[in-house]
């Protein structure tokens, strides 16, 4: 009766296992290999509206609205960044503007969805990009 038991608790943990085994990668989206413009760059437009991701934040609205106001005050104090993106359409004055724009459409969004659309409409969106080491 035992030797049933375990045959039994066996062929129960394989089928569990290549269960798991089978579906495990279908958990994960692959997402396309997305080719900077210029060799150096380090974002890439995503161009492709079905690769843009859900825009959401799990911090408050207070919290990034706070945010983007302390990232203004430092803008109004350099106008200059040696560290910033090294890509002529990032001038600080552009991040500057950006930001406050971004500000907007955040105080004027009622919902998630309002803030993805708001995005979407008034915003390129790129992804950074790294190769291996």
């Amino acid at each position: 009766m035992k030797s049933k038991r375990y045959i039994f608790k066996g062929l129960l943990s394989l089928i569990l296992l290549f269960t798991i085994l089978g579906s495990g990668c279908a958990m994960f989206k692959k997402r396309p290999h997305l080719v900077p413009r210029e060799s150096g760059d380090t974002l890439v437009e995503i161009t492709d509206p079905k690769l843009l991701p859900d825009f959401k934040d799990d911090y408050s609205r207070h919290t990034l609205l706070n945010s983007i106001d302390n990232s203004l005050n430092y803008f109004k104090k350099v106008k200059f960044n040696p560290h910033g993106f090294r890509m002529a359409e990032f001038s600080n004055q552009n991040l500057e503007d950006t930001l406050r724009l971004f500000r907007e459409g955040l105080v004027n969004s009622q919902n998630t969805e309002d803030l993805n659309e708001f995005i979407i409409k008034n915003f390129r969106v790129f992804q950074a990009i790294g190769g291996k080491i």
